[in-house]
């Protein structure tokens, strides 16, 4: 073999060794893991709240009958749902039995005033008659009868308001009949209110109960879009009145006392004329946060025992030029919403470009690609 012929070999050999390290290389190259890239960067996150609830009047005005007269009920004037306005009639009595017990007690008072007329004849005759014994029992049974007749005057007096004003149950407030328990014919239990009538002077409310976690992005004075379904879905606007605490059903063993919940009751203002009250509702709010320095998606932030991180992209000069892998960094997380999530540490150059996603696992050291 002359020279000639080694030289050409060698320069074969060193040709198909490079041919074959780029042909590798680039192999290689493809299949490295392909990953997504994205830039930190400030921002505000948005927390979607919704809850559902039934729609309730903020105040309602029980009326009660006198539980002295019980009356049986005459006409039962409203059905629930009627809209009434203060002084209208809802419910009439039969007064027969109360005007009969006033003509009775009248005759009674006539009659005790037909003894102490009597009573004082007879006093007249003793004190002429000069019997002092029977002018001082006289004088008692005088006095006596006296005070019968104003303990009778009093009832007199009594069942005259009672006719008077009880005649009637009349709606103290305007608003929506919400109750009606009453039945014409009968007598009303005074322990329960024979209607009961919402204020259409105060707004009614849509109360829900939230997570707590939900409810803390939710302030006082929010307003936000509700949907009835009984009003074909058109939408309402209210205003959050009220955030509290409800009590537990329970009681705490040591104090005897409720127990707070770890919910929150939304109490939600509304006005709208098509609403009567006991209808579901919906409603949702849109909140925004204040802006924060740092903000990744949601799927950049990855989990392990030690708690959560991230993996950088990060380039070293190789063989053949530029290479990628990643970079794990943990990181303190803050708040997050259904899209991004708060980093209130961990990446501090905002040059750093973070890995969202990659085609396969991707682990610290890793080598990447960049995708198209």
């Amino acid at each position: 073999m002359t020279k000639r012929t080694v030289r050409n070999v060698m320069i074969s050999f060193i040709v198909m060794m490079i041919a074959l390290t780029l042909f590798s290389t680039t192999l290689l190259q493809f299949t490295l893991p392909q990953v997504t890239l994205e830039a930190p960067g400030p921002g505000a996150l948005s927390h979607y709240v919704s809850g559902s609830g039934t729609i309730t009047a903020a105040e309602v005005s029980d009326l009660y009958a006198d539980s002295e007269t019980q009356w049986p009920v005459d006409q039962v004037k409203v059905e629930v749902g009627d809209r009434v306005k203060a002084g209208d009639t809802l419910v009439t009595f039969s007064t027969g039995d109360g005007k009969n017990a006033l003509a009775d007690e009248e005759a009674r008072y006539r009659q005790q005033q037909l003894g102490l007329d009597k009573l004082h004849d007879d006093y007249i005759t003793a004190q002429h008659s000069g019997d002092e014994t029977q002018t001082r029992t006289l004088s008692r049974d005088i006095e006596s009868a006296r005070l019968d007749m104003q303990i009778q005057q009093r009832k007199i007096n009594k069942l005259r308001q009672q006719l008077e004003n009880g005649t009637s149950l009349k709606a103290a407030v305007s608003g929506i009949v919400t109750s009606v328990n009453v039945k014409e014919g009968l007598p009303l239990q005074g322990a329960v209110p024979a209607v009961s009538v919402t204020d259409s002077s105060k707004p009614l409310q849509l109360i829900a109960t939230l997570p707590e976690e939900q409810a803390k992005y939710l302030i006082v004075g929010d307003e936000t879009a509700v949907t009835v379904s009984s009003i074909d879905q058109a939408p309402t606007t209210g205003k959050i009145s009220e955030i509290r605490s409800p009590l537990a059903d329970g009681q705490d063993g040591q104090s005897g006392q409720q127990t707070q919940t770890d919910s929150k009751e939304i109490l939600i203002d509304l006005e709208d004329n098509r609403l009567k009250g006991g209808e579901y509702a919906e409603f949702f709010i849109n909140k925004q946060t204040k802006p924060v320095q740092t903000l990744i998606s949601n799927g950049a932030v990855r989990e392990n025992s030690d708690g959560n991180y991230v993996l950088l992209l990060k380039k070293r000069q190789g063989v053949l030029g530029d290479e990628y892998y990643a970079q794990q960094v943990k990181v303190i997380t803050g708040d997050a919403d259904e899209t991004n999530t708060e980093i209130k540490s961990g990446i501090e150059n905002r040059m750093d470009k973070v890995i969202v996603s990659s085609s396969s696992p991707v682990a610290d050291g890793d080598r990447v690609r960049l995708a198209d």
